[in-house]
């Protein structure tokens, strides 16, 4: 899992590296044997080096911030510490950790005062989102148009909103397009389904299961309003399975139940099929949360099954979890 979670710094990093100061390569070329220890997996030698580095390098400071935050090796999360190197680094022009000391003043309850020796004149994380939007992290521009959408920080405008996301959408930032696809299905004055179901299609085509899983539900709650209509279920069920095939874990049950309702009216030719695909999904999300509401509903499933097909398809999701 942490292996996961490291290839997206790596290569952050050297973006990074193009939005900094003038010393920028430099500094980029201090840190490769850190890097290096990083993409090998011996964190607690990375860390080691990052830690000397940090006092003058605003990268390491940044790679500092990203050790509390996700805790590597064996460095407890902690995101007061955090925060106080995203903030060095966000104050030397880094623009990533401008976009992360955005999100630790945003969502993270942390003592400004007790970042040592520095004094923090901007607490608001408009100003350090609008910082990294500046320097070319268009993705920022709409954790800034998140904050538009009722937070203490501004009041509710769905068209500051929009203005803010819509760069970083056209940008191909998946966040930012999951976002507008959200604001869209809004029963306001700028709900627009054609919309919100291009933007989530946007995001499905750099492989969002999160989009995915919700532009599935946007087909499935227009069928049920339509009187079950088979077409828009059929684009719920694909949608659907296309967010499980991309693991996003929320799927899986919601795939298993559509294949299970399309049993119901399934030919004869057809069943076997849907019921081995509502038992592939049922199993893999008992497999991922083995709660009783899975149990239950994988053990109906069964009851229907032969017994026969059971250890390949246990087979076919053991794969797939790996």
């Amino acid at each position: 899992m942490r292996l996961k979670y490291l290839k997206q710094p790596l290569i952050g990093l050297f973006f990074i590296s193009i939005f900094a100061n003038a010393n920028a390569n430099d500094l980029n070329k201090a840190l490769i044997p850190a890097q290096q220890l990083l993409t090998e997996g011996k964190f607690d030698q990375a860390f080691k080096l990052f830690q000397l580095q940090a006092k003058d390098n605003a990268l390491a400071q940044m790679s500092m911030g990203l050790f509390y935050k996700l805790a590597w090796g064996k460095v407890k999360q902690n995101n007061q510490k955090a925060c106080q190197w995203f903030y060095q680094a966000a104050s030397a022009g880094i623009p990533q950790a401008q976009k992360e000391f955005g999100d630790c003043l945003n969502f993270i309850e942390f003592n400004v005062n007790g970042i040592d020796k520095y004094s923090i004149t901007e607490t608001t994380p408009d100003y350090w989102y609008n910082k990294a939007f500046e320097s070319g992290l268009y993705d920022a521009g709409c954790d800034i148009g998140r904050l538009y959408l009722g937070t203490k920080w501004h009041r509710k405008n769905l068209k500051k909103a929009i203005e803010w996301c819509l760069p970083a959408a056209e940008r191909s930032a998946i966040s930012a397009q999951i976002t507008l696809g959200d604001i869209y299905i809004l029963p306001t004055a700028y709900q627009n389904i054609t919309s919100a179901e291009y933007w989530y299609q946007q995001a499905i085509q750099r492989n969002s299961g999160e989009a995915a899983f919700k532009l599935a539900n946007l087909y499935y709650s227009a069928a049920q309003q339509n009187e079950e209509d088979n077409h828009l279920m059929a684009k719920a069920l694909l949608e659907m399975e296309k967010s499980s095939s991309f693991k996003y874990v929320p799927s899986y049950e919601k795939t298993a139940s559509l294949y299970w309702q399309k049993l119901q009216t399934a030919t004869q030719e057809s069943a076997s099929e849907i019921l081995a695909k509502s038992y592939l999904w049922a199993k893999t999300a008992y497999q991922v949360n083995n709660n009783e509401e899975n149990l239950a509903f994988l053990t109906l499933i069964k009851k229907e099954m032969p017994e026969r097909w059971q250890k390949e398809l246990d087979a076919q999701v053991n794969v797939f979890l790996n």
